[in-house]
């Protein structure tokens, strides 16, 4: 079964689902996925924000901070997965229509078939994929790296235990803030003594003080990365599946669903590190309101600024913490959702 086989087998469950079973089963898989794997994001964050070598851990941020930005998470993850595989589905479609060797009708309505899906657009179609749900997740996005950022800003007050800060920060700060006017001058030292953690707040202090491009900031390096996860993703998916676990079953016996999650997950893991870790250090750096517009003009004076005035293993920051997050969203994901996928094949 090719991955835009397993893409069509939610389209078609959801088809003859009315409560949309398969939507529900991967939404709530991704959030639980997500509540365990956030405190590794704070600590990747804190890691990604500090300057020079310092280093972040869990004793820079209390406890009761671990949760900060799940909210905005939890909320793009239920817009995304709404999205995700119709989105997919008929993007595969539109990209097989002259593909003679390609069934639509075995493709929608026969759970276990193979489809003939050229390799080619089934990456083609994962980016594109990736590509539209970076652009409704980047304002949770920013909204979480605000709440993350303010949880350990207030952490480091309460613990008397700062990040290492460029010694340039405070001067480039001031110096944006006291060009503003008084009124949004005044908004950003209200909200700079007392950061804002929840989503409510958050959103209003990003309206207030960036407005709505305070939504959008970071968009070429995370629609980036977010195509780059999912080539990743529904490439080696399709690979293992079909070269790996398929080629060397035994003639009428299914797979294991957790030997394709674990398979999966530590391929997918460590692919998604080691091509999109600079990427992600990148969104990080320019959405956060600890250095933000006043401290990098674009993205490409982000990238020089930081290897100038750090060094270009930077780029690299928070990887271990990322690595352990993605393997846990990728891990429950790609179990949850393909043991769903199992049963509705077997069922059918």
């Amino acid at each position: 079964m090719t991955n835009s086989a397993v893409s069509d087998i939610t389209v078609s469950a959801i088809d003859n689902d009315p409560v949309n079973l398969t939507i529900i089963s991967s939404t709530v898989a991704s959030m639980i996925s997500m509540s365990l794997a956030h405190p590794f994001e704070v600590i990747k964050i804190g890691q990604q924000l500090s300057f020079g070598d310092y280093g972040f851990g869990l004793k820079h941020s209390k406890l009761i901070y671990y949760s900060s930005g799940l909210s905005a998470l939890n909320a793009a993850i239920v817009s995304k997965n709404i999205l995700r595989f119709p989105m997919y589905n008929y993007i595969m479609k539109f990209l097989e229509r002259d593909n003679e060797f390609f069934d639509h009708q075995k493709y929608h309505h026969h759970l276990s078939s193979i489809t003939n899906a050229s390799s080619h657009n089934i990456l083609t179609a994962g980016a594109i994929t990736g590509f539209l749900e970076s652009c409704l997740y980047i304002p949770f996005e920013n909204l979480k790296s605000r709440m993350v950022g303010n949880s350990i800003l207030l952490s480091e007050r309460q613990q008397h235990v700062h990040l290492s800060n460029s010694p340039y920060m405070v001067e480039r700060r001031d110096l944006y803030t006291n060009k503003q006017p008084l009124r949004i001058k005044n908004i950003m030292l209200h909200y700079r003594a007392n950061p804002s953690i929840n989503f409510f707040t958050a959103f209003k202090e990003i309206c207030q003080t960036d407005g709505l491009k305070g939504f959008f900031r970071g968009t070429i390096p995370t629609a980036t990365k977010f195509s780059c996860n999912s080539i990743i993703n529904f490439g080696v998916y399709t690979v293992i599946n079909e070269r790996v676990l398929i080629g060397s079953k035994p003639e009428g016996s299914t797979y294991n669903p957790i030997s394709l999650a674990l398979l999966t997950t530590l391929s997918c893991s460590s692919m998604i590190i080691l091509i999109t870790q600079p990427l992600d250090f990148i969104k990080t750096r320019t959405q956060s309101n600890r250095f933000g517009p006043f401290y990098y003009d674009s993205l490409t004076d982000c990238i020089k600024k930081v290897i100038k005035e750090e060094k270009l293993s930077a780029l690299y920051k928070g990887w271990g913490p990322r690595f352990m997050k993605v393997n846990i969203l990728n891990f429950g994901i790609h179990l949850g959702l393909y043991s769903y996928l199992e049963t509705a094949i077997n069922l059918n």
